[in-house]
């Protein structure tokens, strides 16, 4: 079975952990289910989507293909170019900035303690546990689990666990505030472009454009030419956005580990070290693999299929 089934998979069994999440953390994430449209504009785009949805099918996502006819009826603001789509009736999204607080919010309340902006500098052995030398002190640990992002490889060496992840800065725009034309998500097969617009109004348009980051990376920083690139393709797409203000632009940081999207479960020479950092699709897949990274310390098993991604089959493979 492909990787790619395999992820598809996991993003089948994260709609139903997303529909609960305000509940589960007792917030108001944003969360919004209108569906989602990956658009084409071309026959070879069409084709792609054709191959993509017949994967996610097969992997329990109801994923259809739709004409240009039905796009606009379901996204009347959609441009007259767009001629078909992959329609996702379960997509949604949900506001980036509440959902990580309130993530800590919730462990705290249930007894977890958090310390922001504190630095891993050594990981060693003592003992039967761990001692985590950080910038604010020591911390002693029976186990550990690496969900460090793009500093993931950093602290995977800090154990002896060479691993090749590294980061780049991508870049996010919001607009200002306008009557509410569009209800679902909408992404582009071959253009880097997802939109969407926000209960207040405002559209967040973003696809994958690369900003800066100063040498400790902790500056991230937008890149004109792909704001205004990114822009160009959505009002492409969405002829009504043409004269739409920007408000702001930031970027973030991501992990990339090569080809395998998602490493997760325990670094076996060092027992009790655990892995888990998502390629790209950590935020929508975040909420689901927690729970199998949590499931995996408490019980050593998790009832969701994980093999395809276990850390130590990329151990094996570099030994090779």
């Amino acid at each position: 079975m492909s990787r790619l089934h395999k992820v598809a998979e996991l993003h089948a069994r994260c709609q139903p952990v997303w529909q609960n999440l305000e509940k589960d953390l007792q917030a108001d994430l944003g969360v919004r289910f209108g569906g989602g449209l990956m658009v084409a504009e071309t026959e070879v785009g069409l084709q792609t989507l054709e191959l993509k949805a017949a994967i996610e099918r097969a992997a329990g996502v109801d994923s259809q293909i739709i004409d240009g006819d039905r796009v606009r009826r379901i996204e009347p603001a959609l441009s007259d170019e767009i001629i078909g789509a992959i329609w996702c009736p379960g997509e949604g999204f949900a506001n980036t900035l509440a959902v990580g607080p309130a993530f800590a919010r919730r462990a705290i309340e249930l007894g977890a303690k958090v310390s922001l902006q504190t630095e891993v500098l050594a990981i060693r052995r003592e003992g039967g546990a761990f001692l985590v030398e950080t910038t604010k002190g020591a911390v002693r640990a029976g186990r550990i689990i690496n969900a460090a992002g793009a500093r993931s490889g950093q602290v995977a060496g800090m154990v002896g666990l060479p691993l090749k992840i590294s980061g780049r800065v991508l870049t996010v725009n919001v607009t200002e505030p306008r009557a509410r034309i569009m209800t679902t998500m909408v992404q582009h097969v071959d253009r880097r472009l997802t939109l969407k617009q926000t209960p207040s109004g405002t559209f967040i348009v973003g696809g994958g454009y690369r900003g800066l980051s100063d040498a400790t990376g902790e500056q991230k920083l937008p890149i004109f030419g792909g704001i205004t690139t990114n822009f160009a393709i959505a009002s492409r797409v969405m002829p009504a956005l043409r004269d739409v203000k920007v408000l702001r632009s930031w970027g973030g940081l991501i992990p990339l580990t090569e080809d395998v999207i998602l490493l997760l479960g325990e670094y076996r020479p060092v027992r009790g070290f655990y892995m888990l950092v998502a390629d790209h699709s950590g935020f929508t897949l975040g909420p689901l693999v927690g729970r199998m990274a949590a499931d995996l310390i408490s019980k050593g098993e998790t009832d969701v299929d994980w093999s395809a991604f276990d850390i130590m089959n990329r151990v094996q493979a570099k030994a090779s």
